[in-house]
């Protein structure tokens, strides 16, 4: 059985700790000066080191070479299992007897948070006047329940999150060592999942990585395998929330739960991305906070859907009044011109001929809000644009373009109750070609509408309206970019089609 690679990578010094050289930096001085503690107290949340710089620390104290086999003087107690105050009374008879072949004999506590009132107060003793041969390391994740009396005691160093980066590059150097070929977005996904943690991050590699075998591991096997979902969606979602576009969040969700996807996890994507948006759009605050509850909630995602729609109606309202207020001033503007030219003199001068164009171009300003009314968008996405010449060279070769009204297709749906069927298709974009109907969708709107079931549905609806069309083909609607620059290109633009001209 081979080793869990968060074992086999496990550091065997203090330079090979990562992300936490506040802590190794003080501690490499102090070894080298000899001014060692007789306690130590290391604190912070699981997987960032805590238990490997306890025995490292262990084994430099006395001089010794790193053995993950251990050591007769260095002794690990785990507090989880040994509360009782009898552990405690029967480890500081212990702590007299000196070292029987290193320098110092060396107590590591781990989880001491779990230990008993009655054991912190036995313990109190011990630290109060510790023999010279003796030296303690506390580790935990819960500081705040250990005694103000102990901690006083002890030098404490308290350990961080390890940043996303620093994960994954160690992910990176991990792969190459067991020769695993991954897409280099697997790393930062799985470093972004263990939240700061090394050794979950490394567990969940572990795990990608023996289920992929020797494939190559993709970005969409490790969301697939996760349960997550893509990052450009719950973008997507966000910026929908903050258009205040309620039926396109409906659809959203709606999707998201007939593919099988975790409320809970959906909101721990949202709740991660919106902190990039909070402080632009404070509202969002309110929606963050109410997201997570959505993990005990009984009924996670009606629940989720409600805060989602409620807040888009407040960024809804507001888009609103910021359109009454833009037409209320052009009107504004106008009366104002409107005045100064009904002020006639005998000779048209330079003023009356301003006012005048100004006048029109006002006129022209508000027919034109009239006609298309003034939206506020985040980030607005490149509408699609027909490639006319592209359009012109197939019909020159003689190809026949007959028009079909795919709205039909979604109405007879939308008649049948088929709220899932419905919330596919409105997202899609069709073309026909002589007898061929193609339906462009993308990402897991595509996978579902590929579905025997589903596809079945699509065919007998699209041939009872048309029976002249034999083929139904479904395709992505990525892009095909000649070059990395173009694709670069259309993620800064948030969207967009390459035209040839």
């Amino acid at each position: 059985m081979g080793l869990a690679l968060y074992r086999k990578y496990r550091p065997r010094s203090l330079d090979e700790i990562v992300g936490q050289d506040h802590i190794t930096d003080l501690l490499k001085t102090a070894i080298k000066n000899d001014r060692i503690a007789h306690a130590y107290l290391l604190t912070g949340p699981r997987g960032v080191g805590k238990t490997s710089i306890a025995r490292i620390l262990a084994f430099s104290i006395n001089g010794l070479k790193y053995s993950d086999k251990g050591h007769i003087d260095i002794i690990e107690i785990d507090a989880a299992s040994n509360t009782g105050v009898d552990n405690i009374r029967d480890l500081k008879d212990k702590v007299l007897v000196a070292p029987t072949v290193a320098k110092k004999k060396v107590y590591i506590i781990d989880e001491v948070h779990m230990l008993s009132k009655s054991a912190f107060n036995a313990l109190l003793k011990t630290l109060e006047e510790p023999p010279t041969h003796v030296v303690f390391i506390l580790a935990t994740t819960n500081p705040e329940k250990l005694p103000d009396t102990i901690i006083s005691r002890t030098q404490r160093f308290n350990f961080r999150l390890v940043p996303e980066k620093l994960i994954a590059d160690h992910l990176k150097f991990i792969a190459k060592n067991e020769n695993i070929n991954a897409e280099s977005e697997v790393f930062n996904i799985i470093a972004k999942q263990g939240n700061g943690s090394f050794r979950d991050s490394i567990t969940l590699f572990d795990q990608i990585s023996s289920l992929s075998s020797q494939e190559k591991i993709t970005k969409e096997k490790v969301l697939e395998s996760i349960g997550l979902v893509d990052y450009n969606i719950i973008k997507e979602t966000i910026k929908l929330i903050i258009n205040g576009d309620l039926k396109q969040i409906a659809d959203q969700i709606n999707i998201l739960e007939y593919s099988g996807v975790s409320a809970s996890i959906l909101a721990e994507q949202l709740i991660y991305e919106l902190q990039k948006y909070i402080i632009k759009y404070p509202k969002l605050s309110n929606l963050t906070l109410k997201l997570i509850n959505i993990r005990k909630s009984t009924y996670p995602y009606p629940e989720l859907l409600a805060s989602l729609i409620n807040t888009a109606s407040d960024f809804k309202e507001k888009v609103s009044n910021i359109k009454a207020k833009k037409i209320e001033g052009i009107s504004s503007d106008l009366s104002a011109l409107n005045k100064i030219a009904s002020y006639k003199k005998p000779t048209e001068n330079k003023l009356n001929k301003l006012a005048k164009k100004e006048l029109e171009d006002q006129s022209k300003i508000k027919e034109e809000i009239q006609k298309n009314p003034v939206e506020e968008t985040v980030s607005p996405k490149s509408e699609d644009k027909k490639d006319t010449k592209l359009e012109d060279k197939k019909e020159a070769n003689g190809s026949v373009n007959r028009n079909f009204d795919f709205q039909e297709v979604i109405n007879i749906v939308q008649e049948n109750d088929d709220t899932a069927l419905y919330a596919l298709l409105s997202k899609c974009k069709t073309k026909r070609h002589n007898e061929t109907l193609t339906i462009y969708s993308s990402g897991i709107y595509k996978k579902k509408l590929s579905e025997a079931t589903y596809f079945k549905k699509i065919k007998d609806i699209i041939t009872k309206i048309d029976n002249t069309i034999e083929i139904i083909d479904i395709k992505n609607e990525k892009l095909q970019l000649k070059d990395a620059s173009q694709q670069e290109a259309i993620d800064i633009m948030g969207g967009g089609e390459i035209i040839d001209v």
